[in-house]
């Protein structure tokens, strides 16, 4: 692979540059500060999967949409919780819990001998999604300690 090769838009077929949009599904995991405000907020991705890449917004927006309504989720943009309605189901979405986040990136993709790397400029939450309708959390991945390692740390 020559080494400025960053793929093809999924829409239109075009080489990506190495700035360009992805269409991802995280499983997160938000954790509270002070009661229900964005003090001492923060957000663990426990896993992240790149589902598409294009080119330009222009190809990534209608591709996006599109992909989400073919998995019959509504595009409701995301939320910080800490209780969010399901995008699919229109159900509780416990954020402080694992669950899926459907995001768009505007990022960098850096390649170097020694790194590659992925600069997110900006993400944009498009859908969060409850557990009974997207169940793909594998134990690992919602970063849930095995029994073994909660009786040794007793």
């Amino acid at each position: 692979m020559n080494k400025h090769d960053y793929g093809h838009c999924s829409a239109c077929g075009k080489p990506l540059a190495a700035r360009h949009f992805t269409f991802n599904r995280h499983v997160e995991q938000y954790y509270y500060g002070r009661g229900n405000t964005d003090e001492g907020m923060s957000c663990d991705v426990l896993s992240a999967e790149t589902l598409a890449a294009y080119c330009n917004a222009e190809c990534a927006w209608p591709a996006m949409l599109a992909a989400l309504a073919e998995r019959g989720i509504r595009h409701t943009g995301g939320g910080a919780g800490p209780i969010e309605a399901c995008s699919k189901c229109g159900g509780p979405v416990i954020m402080s819990q694992p669950h899926v986040a459907f995001i768009v990136h505007d990022e960098t993709e850096v390649r170097k001998p020694w790194l590659n790397e992925a600069r997110v400029h900006t993400a944009e939450g498009l859908a969060d999604v409850c557990v009974r309708c997207d169940g793909g959390l594998e134990a690992d991945a919602m970063n849930q300690p095995e029994p073994a390692d909660i009786a040794a740390a007793s």
